[in-house]
Parts: C-alpha cells; structure tokens; sequence
C-alpha cells in the first residue's frame, strides 16, 4: 500500500470463503475499517474501494498534535530557567546588599555571595567587570604607609560601590550611590564585638602558638 500525501489511493481485495459467513478477526477487522463499502453473496465477501485523501489541513493537523505539546513543553523549560536565573540573581543581591555595611562584609553570607557572581552574572559583562575590579581590590594587600591606608580603603569602598550599584542597575533596582554607600544601619555594638573577638583570637594565637605566659594574681580572700 502506497501513501503519500495529497495523494489518492484505493485498495481493493476479495475474501473467498467455502461456507456460510461465520464470525470471524477477518469480519470483526471488516466492522472497524473507515469508509468500508463492502458486500457479500453465497459465502463470497467483496471489500469495495476505500478512498483515503491525505489533505495539507490534515498533515497540519497531524503536525499540530505531535510537535504541540513537544513545543510547549519546551518553551515551559526555557521559561523556568528563565525564571529561576533571575532568582538566584536576586538571592545573591539581596545578600550583598543587606551585608554591605562594615564589619558585616566579613560574615560569610557576603564572602559567599562574592563567590558567586561570576556564575549567577555570567552574562551581565557590567556586573563581572565591576566585581573583578573589586575583586582585584580585595586582594591586594594594604600598604604598608599608614598614610596610604585611608586612600587605600577609600579606593576598596569606591569598587565595592560601584559593583552593587551595577548589581541594582541590573535587576531593575532603584537604588542611588548615596543609598549603597550610606543608607543602612550598622550598630556600634556589632563593630565594638568585631574588635574584641579580633582580640580574644589574637591573644589565644599567641599563648598557644608563642607559648606566652599567662599572668596570674593570688587573692587573699580573708584580706580586707
């Protein structure tokens, strides 16, 4: 059997028999044939010419039903990327941002966010260059001049400002130079811990690692 599109064809058959008709595959088959014309006489069944047209709104169809649901399916998937980027874009700016203050940029929170920019901003060439400048800032070691060290930290918040605000400027956020730099609340308590837990791990270094002695004083408890 031939079958190409916009195309007609006919088959024709005959099904001979010795007996009556009986039930049988063949009769059910027959039943169940589109546009059957058939017809028998003395035991003789005679399948007359099916007529299949294969229209271009039927390939269309057919077309439809098989590559529709591939379609959306796929176009589904390309949404959902989509849209969990720009989530994971968000999640990181959100950390970045809420730990911009000094000493928060210290938690892990920022260092981890950090990280990963250049994954979840690949493909924000403004975000990347901001962050590798700032980045190249961050690792580079202060001078050793205690009057270049203001314009040396001067120049690290310069970067880190404007690798946020590029962030911002990405996603759609409305936030100013003066809001990255300045509007955020950082307690003096947090910066007083900072320092002594700085202190505290710098005195534990040196007893276990210089052996230096510790002091100790005798009370008299019974002394006024």
């Amino acid at each position: 059997m031939t079958f190409f599109p916009l195309f007609k064809h006919a088959i024709s058959m005959q099904v001979i028999t010795n007996g009556p008709l009986q039930p049988s595959p063949l009769n059910i088959l027959l039943g169940y044939l589109p546009n059957r014309e058939y017809a028998w006489s003395d035991g003789r069944v005679s399948l007359m010419t099916i007529d299949y047209t294969l229209k271009l709104t039927d390939i269309l169809t057919i077309a439809a039903i098989l590559i529709g649901p591939i379609t959306a399916l796929m176009i589904q998937r390309f949404l959902d990327q989509g849209r969990e980027a720009d989530r994971r874009k968000g999640e990181l700016f959100r950390s970045v941002w809420a730990t911009r203050g000094f000493p928060a940029r210290l938690q892990h929170r920022h260092v981890d966010a950090l990280n990963m920019v250049g994954l979840d901003f690949a493909d924000k060439p403004a975000v990347v260059t901001a962050w590798k400048e700032y980045l190249d800032m961050l690792n580079t070691p202060e001078p050793a001049d205690e009057g270049q060290k203001t314009q040396f930290y001067r120049d690290r918040d310069g970067k880190f400002i404007d690798f946020i605000f590029a962030m911002s400027q990405t996603l759609d956020y409305q936030a100013t130079r003066l809001e990255v730099q300045k509007q955020y609340y950082s307690p003096v308590a947090h910066g007083t811990w900072a320092d002594q837990e700085a202190i505290l791990r710098d005195g534990i270094t040196k007893l276990f690692k210089e052996h230096n002695p510790i002091p100790i004083r005798i009370v008299d408890s019974n002394s006024s």
